[in-house]
Parts: structure tokens; C-alpha cells; sequence
């Protein structure tokens, strides 16, 4: 296969803590960027704003988490807009200013965060710091300082700000406009003395222990530290989230070529005699991340409107399809692959249909759904039994539409020239990060002397 465009790299986007600043990040940005593994698929940058324990100046206020949320949100779309993949890393408070920032655009606008692919913190009192608590609030009470009050246990504005995030990022089953599944890696430091490993987990899950203190945490020494390694696993296979699928590689085949003869159908319920006018293997294939975590069925597809259809599938797997999906295959233009997927494993429907691309309907549609995130997906068209004998091809059209299936997420169809032909009739392409979407692909094979085009109905995958 010719080699394809290198996808986009992910922007990852470090975010301090309290009485800090960009420099905290240092020890790993040196490491990072003599890493070959970083360099070729990440971009990375800080983002700082005003914080310290004390502010004497009558002229200036200390922002509020919320304040600085927001400048961070203002900061990812117009310095980073043109990033469609982004990694956020926060450091104690840091790591409550993302939560801020997401809280904001789950009234409505959740759809706003289709961008973050992870998010990563360390350290970060989720549950707030006990640490001197008395103390601080004796000082402070004559020393506002509105960030330090939003660290306390209890604060009611980051305990709003909590329960948003657990209950619509974390806890989140759709992507819709007031909850987005996002997948989070929490850590936390064994000698910690100012966040605790449960305020470090809060409402998320299997949170990480390393070595180090509060500060400690972000100082690696080496490639092989376990700090190090650990936020770099972290960058380069994201967690599983329960509310989508990670995938590793989905692969979608169409072969197709021309017939003669009659078929009478076997596993229709009314057997047909058909006049056969062209054959196609369509062989679908999931592999699932290692960390897929979602509990919930997926589904392969394929189905053809055309009345003198007929289709024969075979799952890989045994088919959990509903009895309703069931009977739909009897009549032999519809099946339905229904399975639970496991981690680190491999599902495929293969299936030939006869008489599924006529004249007038050369063209395939993979609805891929709405709650995944697919690493590579691998599309490969081959009609080079067309193109031996004799007829006339013209190249596809292969479109990608990330339209919504199950929110209200703005349409937005993307044609992509295929690479060259790999060989007369066949054409191949290879896609990175998709989130959701449906896959169109249009042809003509035109016999010699015959007309040919492509018409409104359509066969494909449903999701």
C-alpha cells in the first residue's frame, strides 16, 4: 500500500499547580523531547496563569479556578484551534482547572470537547487538601486568596465542579450535549503529604502510585524512571473509558467482481432463483484496544435494498443478535453481528453478496456509530476483476462524514482523494483517530459500451 499523509499530531497541553509556574514541568519536557516516541506523534506546550500565596498589590486580584478555566478555554481555541487532538496534563490545582474548564461546557456544549482525547493529572486534590487547614484558614481569613479557599475540603464551588465531572465525563454513557465520556489516568506520590492518594483518586478510577512527594512527583530522573514511563504509557495508550470503545484497528474490505449464471438461495425463508449480475466479499474487522473497558454490544453489519439481493454472512464469534434481528436474515438482505467485545481481541463479519451492486448502485455506506475512538481504520476497495475483464473504471469516491448518530453534533462530510491505484482496480487508505462517523465510497464499473452510474440507494453497514 502507498504510503499515506501522517496524521495530525496531538497536542498535549500541561497545566501547573498552585504557587507554581510553566518550570515545574521542566524534568520531563527535557526527556520528552529527545524521545522518538513523543516527537512523532505529540506537540507539547504549557499553559500558565497568576498564582501565589499572597498578593499585596491593591491594583491586582487573584483569579478564581473558574477565571483561569476559562482563559484556558479561550487559549485552546485561538492558539490551538487547529488541533483536533488534544491531551490535557494537570498538576495539583492544575489538574482542578481542567475539571473547571470541562464543568463550563457541559452545559450544552459538550460537544465543544469532541477535541480532548485524555486527560492526565497528578497529584490533584479532587477531594481538596487538609494540609494546615486550620492555620490557612486563619491567615487567609485577613489574606483573601480565592484560589487557596477553592482547595479546602468541602469548598462548595469545586464540589460543584466535581460532581459535573463525575457524573458527565466519568460516569457519561453518550456523547451528547451535556455529558462526553473523556478517559482519565490519575497519579498520585507516595511520600504526598498535601494530597493524599484518596483525594488524588476522587471519582476516578485505578489511580497510579509513584515515587515522590507533592513536587517530587513531576521530577524524573532518567527514561527509566517509573514516573517518566508512566505519564509516556499514559500519552501513548489513553485509558479505557466504560461509556466508549477504544480501538485499535478497524479494517473495512470490499471486493467485488462480476457473475453470470442462476443461484437458487439457501437460508432464505422462501427459497429465490436469482440471475446473478455481480458477486462481493465484504469482510469487516475490529480489533479492540487492550484497554476497552466499554461493557456494552457492538454491532457489524450489512444489508442490501436491492430486491433481487441476497446475502450470506458468517461472524466470527458467537452472534448475540436480538430475535428481531434475527428474523430480519431470513428474508437474506439483512444481517446483524451483535457481540460483547473483550480486551485485546478480534471480531470480524464476513459476507458475500450476490446481485449487491448493480448498475446504478455501485456504492457502500459504513455507518462506524458515534461512541468509539478507532487508533487506524483501513479501507481497501478491490475491482480488479472488473478491470481484467475489460471494463471501464473510474476512480472512487471516498467520503467521511462526522455526522451524529445519537447527538446533536454540527455535520461535517470530508471527500479524500484515494492513493493510487496499488494495482489495477484496487485502491486502499488508511485513516487515524477517527471518533465517529460514516464512511461513503462511490464507483463506476461500466461493461464496454454500457452506462453506468451511481444511484441513490445504497448498500452498507448499520450500526
Amino acid at each position: 500500500m502507498p504510503p499515506c499523509p501522517a496524521p495530525a499530531k496531538t497536542l498535549v497541553l500541561f497545566v501547573h499547580g498552585f504557587s507554581s509556574s510553566k518550570k515545574c514541568w521542566l524534568p520531563f519536557f527535557k526527556l520528552l523531547r529527545t524521545d522518538r516516541r513523543v516527537r512523532a506523534g505529540f506537540v507539547l506546550k504549557c499553559f500558565g496563569y497568576p498564582t501565589s500565596w499572597f498578593s499585596f498589590s491593591v491594583l491586582k486580584r487573584m483569579p478564581s479556578i473558574r477565571d483561569v478555566a476559562r482563559s484556558l478555554a479561550a487559549e485552546l481555541d485561538v492558539q490551538y484551534g487547529e488541533y483536533q487532538s488534544i491531551i490535557l496534563v494537570g498538576h495539583s490545582q492544575g489538574g482542578l482547572v481542567i475539571q473547571a474548564y470541562l464543568a463550563e461546557k457541559l452545559e450544552g456544549r459538550a460537544y465543544e470537547l469532541a477535541r480532548i482525547r485524555e486527560l492526565i493529572f497528578f497529584a490533584t486534590p479532587n477531594l481538596g487538601s487538609m494540609l494546615l487547614f486550620n492555620l490557612r484558614r486563619i491567615l487567609f481569613f485577613f489574606l483573601p486568596n480565592r484560589q487557596e479557599t477553592e482547595l479546602r475540603v468541602l469548598n462548595e464551588v469545586s464540589a460543584d465542579v466535581r460532581a459535573r465531572v463525575s457524573q458527565h465525563i466519568v460516569s457519561a454513557t453518550v456523547r451528547g450535549p451535556n455529558e462526553w465520556p473523556i478517559p482519565v489516568r490519575c497519579f498520585y506520590g507516595l511520600e504526598d503529604g498535601i494530597v493524599e492518594a484518596a483525594s488524588a483518586q476522587g471519582a476516578f478510577v485505578d489511580p497510579i502510585a509513584l515515587p515522590g512527594d507533592h513536587s517530587g512527583i513531576l521530577k524524573p530522573r532518567s527514561r527509566r524512571d517509573l514516573r517518566y514511563s508512566a505519564l509516556v504509557d499514559a500519552l501513548t495508550d489513553p485509558p479505557g473509558h466504560r461509556g466508549i470503545f477504544e480501538i485499535a484497528r478497524y479494517e473495512t474490505r470490499v471486493t467485488v467482481e462480476p457473475a453470470q449464471g442462476k443461484l437458487v438461495t439457501r437460508s432464505a425463508k422462501v427459497p429465490r432463483e436469482l440471475v446473478l449480475n455481480n458477486k462481493a466479499v465484504i469482510f469487516q474487522q475490529v480489533r479492540f484496544s487492550a484497554h476497552n473497558s466499554c461493557p456494552r454490544q457492538y454491532v457489524l453489519s450489512w444489508m442490501t435494498r436491492n430486491p433481487d439481493g441476497y446475502l450470506e454472512a458468517q461472524p466470527s464469534h458467537a452472534n448475540e443478535a436480538w430475535p428481531k434481528e434475527l428474523v430480519a436474515y431470513e428474508e437474506a438482505r439483512y444481517f446483524t453481528f451483535r457481540f460483547t467485545p473483550k480486551p485485546d481481541e478480534t471480531y470480524s463479519l464476513t459476507t458475500t453478496a450476490y446481485n449487491g451492486f448493480n448498475e446504478g448502485n455501485q456504492t457502500v455506506e459504513f455507518n462506524l456509530g458515534n461512541d468509539f475512538f478507532c487508533k487506524v481504520y483501513y479501507f481497501k476497495l478491490d475491482l480488479s476483476s472488473f478491470a481484467r475483464a475489460g471494463y471501464a473504471l473510474q476512480p472512487p469516491v471516498f467520503s467521511f462524514s462526522e455526522r451524529a448518530i445519537q447527538c446533536g453534533v454540527p455535520m461535517g462530510r470530508m471527500d479524500i482523494a484515494l492513493p493510487s491505484e496499488t494495482s489495477p482496480g484496487v485502491w486502499e487508505l488508511e485513516l487515524a483517530g477517527l471518533q465517529r462517523g460514516v464512511v461513503d465510497v462511490e464507483w463506476k464499473a461500466v461493461a464496454a459500451g454500457g452506462v453506468g452510474g451511481a444511484g441513490p440507494e445504497k448498500s452498507g453497514a448499520i450500526a
